[in-house]
Formats: structure tokens, C-alpha cells, sequence
């Protein structure tokens, strides 16, 4: 492989990944989240009821971290534990009302910000755009 494809795409996932945490951390300042709980919150609030064990797997984080996390966020009142009454083993989190409306209002921001950012694109610049996500997504697929 050539270095300078890798040191670029080394580059590109480093500034994507030092930037997204920086605009997330300035979204989150007054919400009291860490970005990893973001992670967790939004995907609970995208699956509904959902096992903790799967929802590590869906972000990436062993099972134990998770519900460790899960527990300081039920702490805020932001998650609900459940166990499955089919199997009392399985504990199912969920969104309490307090974190769907924090979910919400993030999201809001989320949305806001990437209207001003690709209002100034064209569709066609978009297109190209999401196209190159797209071909760097499938590469780095298959280097795992």
C-alpha cells in the first residue's frame, strides 16, 4: 500500500475523529454527558428497549463498561433498567421521559449544526461527498 494513501486516510480518521469529539464535547457542555454516554443515549433512544449486553456491542464497548455507564446515566434519571419478565436474566434499558426530552434537545442541536454546515453545499457537491464517505467506509471495512 502506498504510505502517503495511508498516512492521508491515517490523517482524515484522526482529524474527523479529534473534531467530531470536540464538537460533540461543546454540544454536551451543558448537558453534564461525556460523549461516550451520548452514544449510548441516542442509540437506546434509535432501538427502544434494548439489552445491555447488545447495546455495548452497537457502540463498540464490552458489556461490563457498559453497564457501568448505564448505571451513572439511571443515576441522572436518564436510563431505565428493566429485566425481561421471560427471562429475569436479560436487563433491557430505556429512555425514562428526562432522557428522551435531553436526547431531543441534543439531536436538535445535532440537526442544527449540520443544516448551517451543508447549507452552503450544493446537492451536487453533497452527493460527492457522501459518495467518497462511502468508498473510504467500504475500504476501511475491509482492512478490519
Amino acid at each position: 500500500m502506498d504510505t502517503t494513501f495511508s498516512q492521508k486516510l491515517f490523517d482524515f480518521y484522526r482529524s474527523i475523529y479529534v473534531n467530531m469529539e470536540k464538537l460533540y464535547s461543546r454540544i454536551l457542555e451543558d448537558e453534564d454527558l461525556s460523549v461516550i454516554q451520548l452514544r449510548l443515549l441516542l442509540t437506546v433512544r434509535a432501538c427502544g428497549e434494548i439489552p445491555v449486553g447488545q447495546l455495548g456491542q452497537k457502540i463498540g464497548m464490552n458489556s461490563g463498561n457498559c453497564s457501568s455507564m448505564c448505571k451513572k446515566m439511571e443515576q441522572k434519571n436518564l436510563l431505565a433498567r428493566r429485566r425481561r419478565r421471560e427471562d429475569e436474566r436479560i436487563v433491557c434499558l430505556a429512555l425514562t421521559p428526562e432522557g428522551q426530552i435531553v436526547a431531543d434537545r441534543i439531536l436538535t442541536r445535532l440537526k442544527d449544526l449540520h443544516d448551517y454546515v451543508c447549507g452552503s453545499l450544493s446537492e451536487e457537491e453533497m452527493n460527492h461527498i457522501a459518495q467518497s464517505m462511502d468508498i473510504v467506509t467500504s475500504y476501511v471495512n475491509r482492512l478490519v
